[in-house]
């Protein structure tokens, strides 16, 4: 298994330099974000003039890796995921529920036993009360508790099992496929495969997305990256691998929580180490973030953007200090980022300065 591991990692290796080094070959741009990071609206305001045309993913596990090429004529090709990677999904939602019921039975024989030693007294005193609703209150607060505590990933899963058993699709029908759609309509064509509610969402590992665009017609390629640490984890080398061969990489972060936790961790573990030439942290949603400077009302607004640039700039350089000391010469990505003053950007204000100009 490991000379296995070594022959697939120098035939990657090997695919990805023939790939970098080739003339005339497209500009790679990848697109990393949590759920919920604007990723959407800034490739609609960077491909669609503002237009709100890509699909908005609702959750992590509905957020696919989508890669955007141009094509004369508009298509999606559609890869589902392996039996391996189904077998994955179904054994860590069946992780989810082993624990959940494993702590609810600790909580339901803990209750249990308060209530005797409780109606003792009770009945020392000669009270008699109906315990029924205390019960039932005291149970939902536990289980929305043990719930928020099991592990993000092990929820991620569970969350696309549940997906997947309302679909009127069988996993056999899909897994080990692919399959080609025309496109008229993106957001509606795309939603049975990325859509929260889509019939084919839980199945998806990666879209190809062809469009007739003038943008991406002079030579540029799109990465969208799912937003998250994907815990799928062929879906994530698939992610690291088209990653690894974009020539620059847009970082999204809102800027109202710049720079968080879990983006830090994204982007140690999402970032290939070695292989990015260039990369660009942006700050989306910065209209929300000015909302925030209390003396709006009584300065320019000139002066708000210069006071919250150098906060939000203050937050990032700590962010990424406290990063690189935990994670030393591992995330010579992050250290990159960390060379250069982030940029902001507000897709929302884009897309409405695009339509009063038009």
């Amino acid at each position: 298994s490991i000379l296995q591991n070594f022959e697939d990692q120098q035939r990657k290796i090997k695919e990805n330099a023939d790939e970098i080094l080739a003339e005339n070959r497209n500009l790679r741009i990848g697109i990393i974000g949590q759920v919920k990071a604007g990723k959407s609206s800034f490739l609609n305001a960077l491909i669609f003039d503002g237009e709100d045309v890509l699909p908005h993913a609702a959750t992590p596990m509905t957020a696919s890796l989508t890669k955007i090429v141009y094509a004369k004529e508009p298509y999606a090709k559609v890869v589902y995921f392996s039996n391996d990677d189904w077998n994955i999904v179904k054994n860590r939602a069946e992780r989810y529920d082993i624990e959940l019921n494993r702590k609810m039975r600790e909580w339901e024989e803990n209750y249990r036993r308060n209530q005797e030693t409780k109606s003792l007294k009770e009945r020392a005193k000669k009270i008699v009360s109906d315990t029924t609703m205390e019960y039932y209150h005291s149970r939902d607060l536990y289980e929305k508790r043990v719930k928020n505590e099991i592990d993000d990933r092990i929820k991620a899963f569970k969350e696309i099992y549940e997906i997947a058993s309302k679909s009127n699709i069988s996993p056999n029908e899909v897994l080990e496929t692919e399959k080609t759609v025309s496109i008229t309509d993106i957001k509606n064509d795309l939603a049975n495969y990325v859509g929260a509610d889509g019939t084919y969402t839980p199945f998806v590992k990666y879209i190809e997305l062809g469009i007739n665009n003038d943008m991406l017609s002079k030579g540029i390629e799109i990465v969208d990256t799912p937003g998250m640490g994907d815990p799928i984890i062929s879906r994530g080398e698939a992610t690291k691998n088209f990653l690894m061969k974009c020539d620059l990489v847009f970082i999204l972060s809102p800027s109202p929580q710049f720079l968080n936790k879990d983006d830090i961790e994204l982007k140690k573990n999402i970032l290939p180490q070695d292989n990015i030439q260039h990369a660009v942290l942006l700050g989306t949603k910065f209209d929300s973030v000015l909302l925030d400077d209390s003396s709006r009302n009584r300065v320019s607004l000139h002066h708000v953007i210069g006071t919250t640039i150098s906060k939000l700039n203050n937050q990032a350089q700590k962010a990424l200090s406290s990063a690189l000391h935990v994670a030393g010469n591992n995330a010579k990505a992050l250290k990159r980022l960390q060379e250069q003053k982030p940029q902001y950007i507000s897709a929302l204000l884009y897309g409405a300065g695009k339509k009063i100009y038009n």
